[in-house]
């Protein structure tokens, strides 16, 4: 007899679990959410993009050329023919030096610049002594820029002549200067342990100065015309990496991905998914794949 009951409510049981599973996948069916536990999820589209790997490093910047003057010689500044900032000709004169001596009469001598390019300052003012063994003003050709930096040793490797590179200043919020790797040194410094290189950096607009402090971000990989994702969007479920697509009626599908490079912002991937779909940037981490989520903005 007990058997019997036994046998009975195991019976019921089941068919209770079984329509209870009936209900839940009629629901889904007919796109009605889960009364409890819905994910709110935030999305950001596919897109087609250029995925860049960029390393960072500082500088400080340079004219591509400069020039420290020297008067002919000794005597005493009697004018100032520029201003530093002013521009300059390549053999114009800068400065008027009397060759003053007793008993003796000059020209004024003509300090002269031997590049074209920017006045960057004048040392000594109107009156003062100068002779020739001192640099007296200095002259710096802004059309193009360089920059130094120093690349540790384990990214050295990764450095190649003609590279990329996004210059920026904090004197120029906003803006972002292009360059490209102009020399690398041979060798490491072995104090250091690091390689010195150099780039080129172009100065539309003649907006940088020598002496800016500056930082650098070198590409060191890139993946062209990419399916992308936002960084954040991509999760790891039992070891793989992949995706939670939001389809038509906001049901969350995961899908593995390749990831063929993770750039600064976004990750370049290959996989079962299309320009234009939906993925979960926030709100995706504990969720449960086939679930009805609540999309918010």
């Amino acid at each position: 007899m007990i058997k019997k009951i036994i046998k009975i409510a195991f019976f019921i049981l089941a068919a209770l679990l079984v329509i209870q599973l009936v209900r839940v996948q009629l629901r889904e069916e007919a796109g009605v959410a889960q009364p409890e536990g819905m994910s709110r999820i935030r999305t950001e589209d596919v897109e087609i993009r250029t995925v860049r790997k960029t390393h960072r490093y500082s500088g400080s910047l340079e004219g591509i050329r400069q020039a420290m003057l020297y008067p002919p010689v000794p005597g005493i500044v009697k004018e100032k023919l520029k201003q530093p900032g002013d521009t300059v000709r390549k053999d114009e004169a800068v400065l008027l030096i009397d060759r003053y001596e007793e008993g003796f009469e000059y020209e004024y001598s003509r300090l002269r610049s031997p590049i074209a390019g920017r006045l960057l300052e004048i040392v000594p003012g109107i009156g003062e002594r100068v002779s020739p063994q001192q640099g007296v003003a200095s002259v710096a050709d802004t059309s193009v820029m360089k920059v130094t930096v120093h690349v540790p040793e384990e990214e050295a490797l990764l450095v190649r002549q003609g590279q990329e590179a996004f210059i920026r200043v904090k004197a120029l919020e906003g803006q972002v200067f292009t360059g490209r790797v102009a020399e690398i040194e041979p060798a490491l410094d072995r104090m250091t342990m690091r390689r010195k290189v150099r780039l080129r950096v172009e100065n539309p607009g003649d907006m940088l100065r020598p002496s800016m402090v500056c930082s650098v971000d070198l590409v060191v990989d890139r993946a062209e015309n990419a399916k992308t994702v936002p960084l954040i969007s991509v999760v790891e479920r039992q070891g793989k990496e992949g995706l939670f697509i939001i389809d038509s009626r906001d049901y969350a599908r995961w899908k593995p991905v390749r990831v063929i490079l993770k750039g600064d912002k976004y990750a370049a991937l290959e996989g079962d998914f299309s320009t234009g779909d939906r993925v979960a940037v926030e709100g995706h981490y504990g969720l449960v794949p086939d679930r009805k989520v609540e999309i918010t903005d």
